[in-house]
């Protein structure tokens, strides 16, 4: 929902989609969400194209 949010998908660009860009990297750095998309990157595959819309991916 965060990456939705921060790509502009379920809201318009503004604070709300700034905040939840920096909510989803917050949550991105945490050691137990490093360790879970690390054990399945399969899991990340689905969300590289809303990581890259919220400018979180290259």
């Amino acid at each position: 929902m965060l990456l939705k949010l921060a790509s502009g998908e379920t809201a318009p660009f503004g604070p709300v989609a700034e905040r939840a860009r920096a909510e989803a990297i917050r949550i991105f750095k945490t050691p137990d969400a490093r360790a879970a998309l690390s054990a399945e990157p399969e899991a990340l595959a689905p969300l590289r194209p809303l990581m890259k819309a919220a400018g979180l991916a290259a």
